[in-house]
This record gives structure tokens, sequence and C-alpha cells, in this order.
């Protein structure tokens, strides 16, 4: 229960706020002026046309100021739990990003497979086996990537990265980002952690949760216990074996992909060489020391996929988004000319 005085004036400033900006939004007009200052704010209808967050923490800003500089930000304060839509259909219904958006938001998105993600190599492996059962069984949910951060720094935890990161890879593999802020005082975790995480699920139609867990069974009952009460959770990569791991992760490099440490443990031995910025590669994993985990798995260290599209020859991967878009044009062509043919 909060303890902090109430304050009519605060509270009528509010109200008188909400009363311009609802009137600007069912006018359809770009702008309202505040009430007490005559400064003119944008509506939220008018931040989903431009469809992303500016980074100058607007009052009405509906991607949940994931941009903003968290020492812009009010003590205490953190962003908003945000789901950012990849548009695949934008080109070709030659909609705007925010008019995407917006349908996007009405609508649902469908029914959705949800991958914990971290931005590291194992969660983008795990995502690499999602897209390839999906082209395989010909399914039609949408991936969707889920990602925790420190709400007052935009950090995600472990990793030393940032939520502003994630938010490109994202862009560049055309999958959808759900946003999650944490630390905003909601109790002991994993308790809070829990509580979070399902409300933010909650407005989604999730066929599953996966995650890139490879082989800590302790890790991977937490999960479980914490969520297949509520949905059904998979570890497309437990237990495969290293060798397997390790050529997929080559095989991307070949394609444009660089893996690079984020975090490096303090509390592990044999890390003495190893260092943030460092290349994750062959030669990476052929120097580290027996007792190191080679995919780092027990906390050694932490890595960041950086997707180097169109630079060198071997980038040939593909998008989420243009392998769906690729297939329709197929089916389109299949179709006219199965109608000439008739």
């Amino acid at each position: 229960m909060s303890t902090a005085a109430y304050d009519p004036a605060a509270a009528e400033a509010l109200r008188d706020i909400e009363e311009a900006h609802t009137a600007a939004c069912k006018a359809g007009v770009a702008h309202y002026e505040d009430p007490a200052t005559g400064y003119k704010v944008f509506t939220q209808a008018s931040h989903e046309k431009r469809g992303f967050c500016c980074g100058n923490a607007c009052r009405h800003c509906p991607f949940g100021h994931l941009e903003v500089n968290p020492e812009w930000r009010p003590a205490g304060s953190v962003p908003k739990t945000v789901m950012l839509a990849q548009h695949r259909k934008r080109r070709k219904s030659k909609l705007t990003v925010g008019e995407a958006w917006k349908a996007f938001r009405d609508d649902g998105g469908g029914e959705r497979t949800v991958l914990f993600w971290s931005g590291g190599k194992d969660s983008f492996l795990t995502l690499r086996a999602l897209q390839k059962r999906k082209r395989e069984e010909r399914g039609s949910e949408r991936i969707t990537l889920l990602t925790t951060f420190d709400g007052k720094t935009g950090k995600i935890p472990f990793q030393d990265t940032k939520i502003t990161d994630v938010l490109e890879q994202a862009q560049q593999e055309g999958v959808d980002l759900l946003a999650v802020p944490l630390g905003g005082g909601t109790g002991p975790f994993p308790d809070a952690y829990s509580v979070t995480l399902k409300a933010a699920l909650k407005p989604l139609r999730v066929k599953a949760l996966a995650f890139g867990d490879l082989h800590l069974q302790e890790l991977k009952s937490w999960r479980e216990d914490v969520f297949s009460g509520a949905y059904p959770c998979e570890f497309p990569l437990f237990e495969v074996p290293y060798e397997e791991l390790l050529s997929r992760l080559w095989a991307e490099v070949a394609a444009g992909v660089t893996l690079k440490v984020s975090a490096v443990s303090t509390d592990h031995k044999g890390l003495e060489g190893i260092s943030v910025g460092d290349v994750y590669c062959e030669a990476f994993v052929k120097r580290l020391p027996d007792i190191v985990d080679a995919m780092g798995e027990n906390g050694e260290f932490h890595t960041h996929v950086y997707h180097n599209r169109g630079e060198g020859d071997g980038a040939t991967w593909k998008t989420e988004e243009e392998e769906e878009e690729e297939e329709e044009e197929e089916e389109e062509e299949a179709s006219s000319e199965s109608e000439s043919e008739g």
C-alpha cells in the first residue's frame, strides 16, 4: 500500500491532461495544449503513426520509453512492458509503421511461441531451431522474443548489454519483441519475476514458451516449476551435443553473424585470458581451458550476437519476414500458373 500523501491539485492536473489527450485523440489531431503550461504535447496516436520510441521521454509514448536514457527518467521510475511488432505485411498493404503496429495491437497478433531471449548465442541458436521447425512443419504460429531488463539501467541481466541492442537484433531478425522491465519493487525474486512475466504474457495467445538452456537440469526444472502450470515449456537445445551446437554456430558465422563476449564472470577460474569484446569463434573455443564450459553454460561468460548482414560473401540468411514473403510469392506464382493452365 502506498504511503504517499494524496495531492488534490496534482490529481486534478492529471485529470485535465487526460481529458485534453482524450479529446485530441477523438478529434484525430496530432497534439494538444498542456492545460498548465500551454506547451504542445503529442498524442499517443501520433506516436503510433511514427512507429518507434524517439528517446525524448514523451508523455504518451506507447513504446515503453525503451529508447529513453535511464538518467532522464524520474527517480525510481521504470519503463513499461511493451510489444514491438515487426510488420510482415506492411510493404504489401502499404500501411505506415504506426498503422501496422496499431493493427497488430488490435488483432492480438495470433498464436505465438515465445522465446526467452538474452541476445546471446544460446537463445540465437534456439531461435534458429524454432524457425527451422516452423518451416518444416509449415506452422502458423509467430515466434516472439521476450527479453527482461533492468528498468532503471536499461541493461539485460548477466549479459551486460542494453535493451536497445536487443531491439536492433529483433529488427534484424524480423521478429516481434516483448520487452519486460524488472525492478519495479513488486516483491522478492523469484515471486516478483513470475508475477511480472505472467502479467506480460497474459494478453498474448501463447502456444508455448521456449528456452535456450543446454544441459543444466536444475535451471530447466526451475523454469518448468515457474511456468509449466500456465504454459507448455520447450527446450529445443537441451542435451544437444556441443559438437552439433558449435557446428551450427560456425555456419551462422560463415553466413555473416559475429559473436562477441559481452560479460566475463569474476567468480570462475580459468578466465584470465578472456575479455569483453573478444570474438567468440573456433579459435576462442580451442584456447579455453578444460575447466571452462565451451558454451559458458555455467555462467563463465556471456555473448552477444551481431548481424553483419551484407558484409562478406557469406551473408546469405533471410529474416523470418523475408522467408514468409518468399513463400507467399511462390504460392501466388503457383496459383497463377494453375489458373493459366486451366
